[in-house]
């Protein structure tokens, strides 16, 4: 009877994956854009910067807007490793090894 429940489980768990893999291959293909003034960011719901640009005239040159895009990914891939080290204290590592997070 226990050892039906932790299949159980554990089933419930790898199902959890499998959704969670689904809910990540969904949020890369959603695109949301922003503007403010003279600049335009694009960025997928899995927070990954997929474009930056300027308007004419406003510094439109394709290495700043490269670095742009290439700064705010590392600040949100940093951003991203900060929240799960604290989520992982609060949760007292109780997902299951390999269970990963949304981020990775």
């Amino acid at each position: 009877m226990e050892e039906e429940t932790y299949q159980q489980m554990f089933d419930r768990i790898r199902e959890m994956r499998s959704e969670m893999e689904q809910i990540k291959a969904r949020l890369r293909r959603k695109i949301i854009r922003a503007e403010s003034g003279p600049v335009r960011l694009e960025m997928n719901g899995y927070q990954e910067v997929t474009g930056v640009s300027f308007q004419r005239g406003a510094a439109a040159d394709h290495a700043l807007e490269e670095g742009v895009t290439s700064a705010v990914n590392d600040a949100i891939s940093r951003s991203r490793i900060m929240v799960m080290e604290e989520m992982g204290r609060l949760m007292g590592g109780i997902f299951p090894p390999g269970f990963g997070s949304i981020f990775d």
